[in-house]
């Protein structure tokens, strides 16, 4: 039986999710209290939940991803798809690496997530390390957080 994922946005509701009816949740912001629910609230109504861990650390690398990919690749019993995709993974980052410039200046990035109010952005993320790896400077890489709000006045100021 293959079960349904169902991406959840931060306005969905517990009750709203459950209107779905499906009995799987991925995600990473869609697990609080003022949004879907806590991930114990949810395995308590038999929801299963996976959080991605490469999402939850400071300053995860592309091995964090990978994990990820494991674990979800044993979730739905195709490890072997998750092994490949891997192995493609890390081949396109050596490719990408490869062409890198690590001479050169790094260039200013901004990682906008979302919110049309505030900054919402990365910290010190994968994001920030994927950046880096490439020749960027994520521009608020020293919040000591993974996701973080900025505003748009610092995005502006930060720009070089």
């Amino acid at each position: 039986m293959c079960t349904k994922i169902y991406r959840i946005f931060p306005m969905i509701t517990l009750q709203k999710y459950f209107a779905f009816a499906y009995p799987s949740v991925f995600g990473r912001s869609a697990f609080q209290d003022d949004y879907l629910g806590t991930r114990e609230e949810l395995e308590a109504s038999g929801v299963k939940t996976y959080l991605q861990e490469s999402t939850i650390y400071l300053e995860a690398t592309p091995e964090d991803i990978y994990q990820d990919v494991l674990n979800i690749g044993k979730i739905f019993n195709v490890e072997e798809k998750a092994n490949e995709l891997i192995k493609e993974m890390e081949t396109e980052i050596e490719t990408i690496l490869s062409t890198v410039n690590s001479e050169e200046t790094p260039k200013s990035v901004f990682v906008y997530d979302s919110s049309d109010t505030s900054a919402f952005t990365a910290g010190r993320s994968y994001l920030s390390n994927l950046i880096e790896m490439t020749g960027g400077d994520n521009i608020f890489k020293e919040i000591d957080k993974v996701w973080a709000e900025g505003s748009w006045e610092e995005v502006v100021d930060r720009k070089s």
